[in-house]
C-alpha cells in the first residue's frame, strides 16, 4: 500500500476530535466529529457530495456548556427507511468537576441531516435483515469493570427492548468494549470484534453469533501485540506490562474482512493512551474470520480510528498521524484515509497556527490476502 495525494482538510474547529463517517443512500459522504473551544462542546456533521474533495457544513447535532458536560463517541447510521441516526454519550459534570452520570442518546434526522440530527460508552448501530435496529455499547459498572450490552428496536429507534448483556457479565476487573459488528452472510451469522484486557493487557478479540446477536460464543484473540504475527497459544496467560492493542474498526473490503486498531506494539514501554506512542495497523481475513493475516502498519502516531467501506474501498478514521508505511500494492483501488492532524505534524505542510485539522486522503490498497509486515 501507499498513500496518494495531499491531505484534504474538512475540519479545523477548536478541539476537533473523534471523527466517524458513513456513506448515505444517495452516495453522500457524511462525517461527524466533536469540537470543544473550552466554552462550548458540540457534536457536528459535515457532508461531501464528491467523496471528500469538498465539504459542506458544519451542522450542529447537539451542544452543551463545556463546564457542565462532556460529549463523547458520536456514531452515524442510516436505517433501511432512510432515517439518519446519531448516537453519542453525554457525561454530565458536577460543580466540583467530577463526573455525575452518563447517558447514552440516539438522535435522528429525516431530511438527510440538512437541518441537524435532533434529539454509556462506545455505541455501535446496525440493522437486522428484518429491519430490527441493534445498539451495541459498553456498559460501565466501575472503573475496572465493564460489559458489552445490546438493546433492540423494532420501530426505528423510537422505543427499545430489554437490556441484553452479551459479554462480561459476572467477570470483575475486565473491560471489554469498543464493539464492532458485521453480518457474514446477510442472515443471522454475525462477527463482532472488540477490545478486552482479559489477561491484563488490551488485545483485539472476536466472537461470533448464529442467531442475529442474541447469543455469542467462541471468544478468541485475533491480534496480540506481544507477537509480530498471529497470537501464539503458548504465550503467558497474563502479563501486567507490555504492549496493548484496541479500538478496533471492522469493514468488508473487496471480499476481505478488514480490522483496524491502534497499538503501541512498536513502543511497548510507552504510554498506551498518548497518540504520539501509537500506530494504526490493520489485519485481514479472506475466510470469514477463521484466520487472520499478520499486521500492516497504516499510519504512525495515530489512534482512535475506524473503517468504513466506500465503493469496495475503505475509510480509515484516525485521531492524529504522521505518514506511516503500507504494504506493497498490486491491484489499485480507491481508498481514503481520514484523520486528525495535531500541531506536531509540520512535515505534512499544514498551517503552523497550532490548530487541529480533520483530513481525508486517498490511499491505494493491495488486493493480496497476505501482507508483508514492516
Amino acid at each position: 500500500m501507499s498513500l496518494v495525494g495531499a491531505p484534504i482538510t474538512f475540519g479545523r474547529e477548536p478541539g476537533s476530535d473523534y471523527p466517524r463517517a458513513i456513506v448515505t443512500r444517495n452516495g453522500t459522504l457524511l462525517a461527524t466529529y466533536l469540537w470543544n473551544d473550552g466554552t462550548t462542546t458540540k457534536i457536528v456533521t459535515k457532508k461531501s457530495p464528491d467523496q471528500g474533495a469538498t465539504w459542506m457544513g458544519p451542522v450542529e447535532v447537539i451542544s452543551w456548556d463545556a463546564k457542565l458536560a462532556q460529549l463523547k463517541n458520536p456514531f452515524l447510521f442510516q436505517t433501511s427507511s432512510g432515517t439518519l441516526l446519531c448516537s453519542y454519550l453525554i457525561r454530565e459534570i458536577r460543580s466540583d468537576g467530577k463526573p455525575r452520570h452518563m447517558t447514552f442518546n440516539v438522535d435522528q434526522s429525516t431530511d438527510g441531516g440538512d437541518n441537524g440530527i435532533q434529539g454509556e460508552w462506545e455505541p455501535f448501530l446496525c440493522e437486522d435483515p428484518d429491519g430490527t435496529l441493534q445498539a451495541y455499547y459498553s456498559h460501565e459498572l466501575s472503573p475496572n469493570d465493564q460489559d458489552i450490552v445490546l438493546r433492540m428496536s423494532n420501530d426505528g429507534g423510537k422505543t427499545w427492548g430489554a437490556f441484553i448483556n452479551i459479554l462480561g457479565a459476572g467477570v470483575p476487573d475486565v473491560r471489554p468494549g469498543m464493539p464492532q459488528v458485521l453480518s457474514l452472510d446477510g442472515k443471522g451469522n454475525l462477527l463482532m470484534v472488540y477490545e478486552s484486557n482479559a489477561g491484563k493487557l488490551f488485545r483485539v478479540w472476536a466472537q461470533t453469533s448464529t442467531d442475529g446477536g442474541i447469543s455469542w460464543g467462541n471468544p478468541h484473540v485475533i491480534f496480540d501485540p506481544r507477537y509480530r504475527g498471529l497470537p501464539e497459544q503458548d504465550g503467558p496467560a497474563e502479563l501486567a506490562t507490555g504492549p496493548n492493542a484496541g479500538v478496533p474498526g471492522l469493514a468488508r473490503v473487496s471480499g476481505l474482512l478488514v480490522v483496524s486498531f491502534m497499538t503501541n506494539q512498536d513502543q511497548p514501554n510507552k504510554d498506551y493512551v498518548d497518540v504520539a506512542n501509537l500506530d494504526m495497523k490493520i489485519i485481514t481475513s479472506a475466510d470469514g474470520g477463521a484466520t487472520w493475516s499478520p499486521p500492516v502498519k497504516v499510519l504512525s502516531k495515530a489512534g482512535w480510528g475506524g473503517v468504513t467501506a466506500v465503493e469496495g474501498a475503505s475509510h480509515t478514521v484516525t485521531r492524529r498521524h504522521t505518514l506511516g508505511l503500507l504494504s506493497e500494492a498490486m491491484e489499485r483501488e480507491r481508498h481514503y484515509v481520514k484523520y486528525r492532524l495535531g500541531d506536531n505534524n509540520s512535515d505534512l505542510g499544514e498551517d503552523s497556527d497550532g490548530s487541529d485539522q480533520i483530513c481525508v486522503q486517498e490511499i491505494r490498497r493491495a488486493s493480496q490476502q497476505q501482507y508483508r509486515y514492516y
